[in-house]
């Protein structure tokens, strides 16, 4: 728990607050909110809207990137609640968080391992794909070879009947001239 009075600058937090970010109370007490945050937030309009809203008395919620006294990020699940008095005035702003650092890494990490897995994945399809297109490529040109070769066989078939046509007519030819006719049998006279 973290207490601030309006304009974001801090008075109170307890122990849990301190040593999630490593601070002492002593070195948090009058300083600027911006103390937690990155520069890069602090000076965005983004952040001033936001201060602007709870010293409107505005309530929030939601994940926050925060640092702590060394610089390394923390991250709260934490709700900003304006508190006002009696005559109905923001007197502060109390801010409940709860420090999910170490469920933000693993969901990262996991996100970034999925995401490795993801890219293994593609690259793995893709092999495959180049793999199943060589396959197709070398079954083509095996297919190409065999109906070539088959157009050889028919060819080679074709002449072979040619030849067994010729060959059978010269037979015929040669039986008819040396079968003796009738009329060669004859005597001479």
């Amino acid at each position: 728990m973290f207490v601030c009075i309006p304009y974001s600058r801090p008075y109170t937090a307890n122990q849990n607050f301190l040593d999630t970010l490593h601070y002492a109370l002593d070195d948090i007490i009058g300083r600027h909110h911006n103390l937690f945050c990155l520069p890069s937030e602090t000076q965005s309009p983004a952040y001033t809207a936001f201060w602007a809203s709870l010293n409107r008395g505005e309530y929030h919620s939601r994940r926050f990137e925060r640092v702590d006294r060394h610089g390394r990020t923390v991250y709260l699940e934490a709700s900003y609640n304006p508190i006002f008095d009696a005559n109905g005035r923001l007197c502060k702003v109390v801010k409940f968080a709860s420090d999910i650092s170490a469920q933000v890494t693993a969901m990262r990490s996991a996100a970034d391992s999925a995401h490795a897995t993801s890219v293994q994945n593609d690259a793995c399809a893709r092999e495959g794909s180049q793999v199943v297109q060589q396959a197709v490529q070398i079954i083509e040109t095996i297919s190409a070879e065999l109906n070539e070769g088959a157009l050889n066989i028919n060819a080679v078939s074709e002449q072979s009947d040619v030849i067994a046509s010729i060959v059978q007519t010269i037979r015929s030819i040669a039986d008819q001239t040396t079968t003796p006719s009738a009329s060669s049998m004859r005597p001479c006279n």
